[in-house]
């Protein structure tokens, strides 16, 4: 999670690599997360979620551990083939 304004974005998901995440926006105490539309996230796994201060952006880092690479889950390969994403998103 991080804090964006008066805020707080949230994302969420399973603990395994089966499922979706979403990401949500928290104004804190009994307010209820609102579950963003966008961005979809689609076969990102998000590991961390940080905000750019002073712009409309964030950014997520992705766990791409189980995600096939030449043939291969990308944490069996070498660690010079390995790789992650990190997408940046206006919120």
């Amino acid at each position: 999670m991080t804090r964006v304004a008066m805020a707080i974005l949230v994302v969420g998901g399973p603990t395994a690599d089966q499922g979706s995440f979403d990401i949500f926006h928290w104004r804190g105490g009994t307010d209820a997360p609102q579950r963003l539309e966008q961005p979809a996230l689609a076969t990102l796994r998000p590991e961390a979620l940080f905000d750019w201060p002073d712009t409309p952006l964030f950014q997520l880092l992705s766990d791409d551990g189980e995600i096939k690479l030449h043939g291969k889950e990308c944490k069996k390969l070498r660690s010079s083939q390995q790789g992650f994403r990190s997408p940046v998103f206006t919120r």
